[in-house]
């Protein structure tokens, strides 16, 4: 049994998962399998596997019937056959030293899963232009008793599927069929479960978010992400147990998403119906956004500027405004 499966859905990205590869197979910690499942790209990797070929640790399963992303990503943990699940996008980047880090942390520390920053980046992985934020310490385990801003920063990184990982014996839940939370659930059942999750401040990770569902499929929009994520929330946090926790992160992570709206207004199948309905979704979940002049200022430019020109804006706002706001990055392949 190796020590980790890092579990690999992937379609159309012929182009990048040599990359990502790459990133992994360097690492210097070896004691793993790659289950790539395929979910009936278009785009041969024919190149691809000829060049790897060689390396039995990597499980190919190509050209494999359409699940959509939530079901791909079932049926890849479903051949898995690691002590540890460790999520894996097939076009991000792995940073030196993950794995020999995150095998130690599950040793020493005796947790059953594992979050972690993120940063996103466009073209190199050395040029970010988005980051998730990080604890105070390298690594620190996180308690359901809170504080609950803790807890916050956890479950705000969970909108990312690389880096994620568990033991594999550990969770009773399998990914969901929301797209945007489905692979949180497996986290956040055992975070409920045993009240505690261990969470990497190091930066391990790098985002490639040119290539993401979230600019070529239309359709994952068809169901609102903040729907999605409040029923995400709701179904682990609605007890008594955890209801302060479901309040703390309705109000101060679900509801707070004035950025999303432009990428729905930009990349989803109905601009305006589905501009409105998050509006209304989040005013609903917290009507305080009534007052809000930030989401009310990106709604109406959601709504009146044309596609053409809200993609350029924000575009220009990923790529020359926000890099120079972030925290410092220190990240090596």
């Amino acid at each position: 049994m190796p020590r980790f499966s890092i579990v690999m859905p992937t379609y159309n990205h012929a182009q990048t998962i040599s990359e990502t590869l790459d990133s992994i197979l360097i690492q210097n910690f070896a004691d793993f399998e790659i289950i790539i499942s395929d979910d009936g790209s278009e785009q041969s990797y024919d190149d691809v596997l000829e060049k790897y070929k060689k390396d039995l640790r990597i499980k190919w399963h190509l050209k494999q019937n359409n699940l959509g992303y939530c079901g791909n990503l079932r049926r890849a943990i479903s051949k898995a056959t690691g002590e540890i699940i460790l999520f894996f996008a097939s076009d991000d980047i792995m940073g030196k030293g993950c794995l020999q880090y995150y095998s130690n942390i599950f040793d020493d520390f005796n947790v059953e899963a594992i979050a972690r920053t993120y940063y996103a980046f466009d073209k190199s992985p050395y040029d970010p232009i988005r980051a998730k934020p990080i604890l105070e310490s390298e690594f620190e385990i996180v308690n359901a008793c809170g504080p609950y801003d803790r807890i916050k920063t956890v479950f705000c990184t969970l909108d990312q599927l690389s880096g994620l990982a568990y033991r594999s014996d550990a969770t009773t839940v399998l990914p969901n069929d929301d797209v945007f939370p489905a692979h949180a659930y497996p986290i956040a059942d055992i975070f409920t479960r045993t009240g505690r999750i261990g969470y990497i401040s190091k930066d391990f990770l790098a985002v490639r978010v040119s290539d993401s569902q979230c600019i070529n499929i239309s359709k994952i929009y068809d169901k609102s992400p903040v729907e999605s994520w409040h029923i995400f929330i709701l179904n682990f946090f609605k007890n008594s147990r955890y209801i302060k926790i479901y309040k703390y992160l309705k109000k101060y992570w679900v509801s707070i998403n004035a950025v999303g709206m432009f990428q729905i207004a930009n990349f989803s199948s109905h601009k305006y119906r589905f501009t409105l309905r998050e509006y209304f979704n989040l005013i609903q979940l917290n009507p305080l956004n009534l007052f809000s002049i930030q989401l009310l200022f990106a709604t109406l430019m959601c709504l009146l500027l044309p596609r053409s020109l809200l993609i350029r804006i924000t575009n220009f706002a990923k790529l020359k405004i926000n890099k120079h706001l972030i925290r410092s990055i220190k990240f090596e392949i």
